[in-house]
């Protein structure tokens, strides 16, 4: 069974391979669980995506960006502990 620390950096290199052109930002360790069976890992990392929605403002006859360029996220991953696989990568809601 691999450790925790093995399966943390699957779930970053999935990101980096998966986000890669994107420029993700502050890749962080939120959370680390594993199932009762010990079959799977989930991990939660927490990382700043670009905001591709910027909210807009009314400003007289303009609009003007008022949002920040990049948003933060968490994701979940669950990873299979024996061989590292990446099962899948779900938006964790906050």
């Amino acid at each position: 069974m691999l450790d925790v620390k093995e399966v943390v950096g699957k779930a970053s290199l999935f990101v980096s391979n998966v986000f890669g052109e994107e420029e993700v930002r502050n890749i962080s360790l939120e959370e680390v669980k594993i199932s009762e069976d010990e079959q799977f890992w989930f991990i939660t990392l927490g990382l700043y995506v670009p905001n591709k929605n910027p909210a807009r403002k009314h400003l007289g006859m303009t609009l003007a960006s008022i949002s920040e360029p990049y948003l933060k996220q968490y994701k979940i991953f669950k990873i299979e502990s024996e061989t590292g696989k990446v099962v899948s990568m779900k938006i964790r809601e906050v």
